[in-house]
């Protein structure tokens, strides 16, 4: 299975020596080598979550991913507020990325939380661009079945 398309969405075909095919289970282990590379991007598990719901302020809710090396704090803002920029400051030697959404973003977040394994997040600081995904799965898994 080739990688490459999930490469492009990311933004990371620009050169091509850094798109190699590889099975889909091997695809974690060839970002986390490219992220060695590339200090201004990971692309890791998320190992726990908390979720919150907010009130007096323009975020609606929150969330805190945890994974190996990284603290991700998710916030859901009220419809019409100005979104900040994602940004991935370091402190005390752990990356911490903040990533920002539209309120009607929370429910389908909270699902994939909930229902998905494994969930990666991503973020790629020279794009500010961020965001949790599932690994390949079969078509027709059929998850909610009992």
């Amino acid at each position: 299975m080739s990688i490459e398309r999930d490469f492009r969405y990311a933004g990371l075909h620009q050169s091509p020596s850094y798109v190699t095919l590889c099975k889909a289970e091997e695809s974690n282990s060839f970002i986390a080598e490219r992220s060695k590379k590339m200090p201004n991007m990971i692309f890791e598990e998320v190992t726990e979550y908390r979720a919150s719901i907010c009130s007096g302020h323009d975020k609606e809710a929150n969330m805190v991913l945890l994974t190996a090396n990284s603290n991700i704090y998710l916030y859901f803002y009220k419809e019409g507020v100005q979104l900040p920029e994602n940004r991935s400051p370091i402190h005390g030697g752990r990356q911490h990325v903040y990533l920002y959404f539209p309120y009607n973003h929370y429910p389908n977040m909270i699902d994939l939380l909930r229902n998905e394994k494994p969930i990666n997040v991503f973020y790629r600081d020279d794009f500010k661009l961020g965001y949790l995904t599932t690994s390949m799965e079969p078509v027709g898994e059929n998850e909610f079945e009992n």
